[in-house]
């Protein structure tokens, strides 16, 4: 039987090859968010309560979509927030003493504006019930603590009648705190 051997080298070594050095880089660099908010009015209100509603069927503890601020008017990104409270439904037990919002939440809350843009950018499914078809390449890269205000940012990588699928991103004080691509389809 043949076992394989795996050296770990010091990254002072690694980073003596050149092509090794850039990809060490650019994978150690945090990711930055595809939009600047500082070009965007983020104290517009396109759409909130009353109108998120009639875009979506959640209420309750699952309407975790608090407000919509910007939709590009070439429809390439759709810009939202949520903000975390203290009195949601995960903070007593995520965790006690030291709630931060859990990774499924800013996922449903970036389903959720990615439902919107979806609903607004296609009309032929305006009223129909969007479902999740599937989330990839999920990341989360900060913590989100109640009181803070989480921009939610969507753009498209192919919409059509049949499906959605986005790419989206969470921020908080100009940090990414999770990314994915998210699919959305109409039942």
């Amino acid at each position: 039987m043949t076992s394989a051997r795996f050296f770990l080298l010091p990254s002072a070594v690694l980073l003596s090859f050149p092509l090794f050095s850039f990809f060490f880089i650019l994978s150690s660099m945090p990711p930055q968010p595809f939009l600047d908010l500082a070009t965007i009015n983020l104290d517009a209100r396109l759409y909130e309560g009353d109108d998120i509603r009639k875009l979506l069927p959640h209420r309750g503890a699952m309407a975790l979509l608090d407000g919509i601020v910007a939709l590009a008017p070439d429809k390439s990104w759709i810009v939202g927030y949520k903000d975390a409270r203290a009195d949601e439904f995960w903070v007593p037990g995520h965790f006690p003493e030291n709630p931060i919002v859990p990774g499924v939440v800013s996922i449903e809350a970036a389903g959720q504006l990615a439902v919107c843009f979806y609903k607004l950018t296609v009309p032929e499914i305006s009223n129909r019930l969007v479902v999740f078809g599937g989330v990839d390449g999920v990341r989360f890269r900060g913590i989100v603590r109640p009181g803070d205000r989480v921009w939610l940012l969507a753009k498209p990588i192919e919409v059509n009648r049949r499906m959605a699928k986005c790419f989206t991103q969470a921020i908080v004080d100009g940090k990414v705190t999770y990314e994915g691509t998210i699919l959305g389809i109409p039942t």
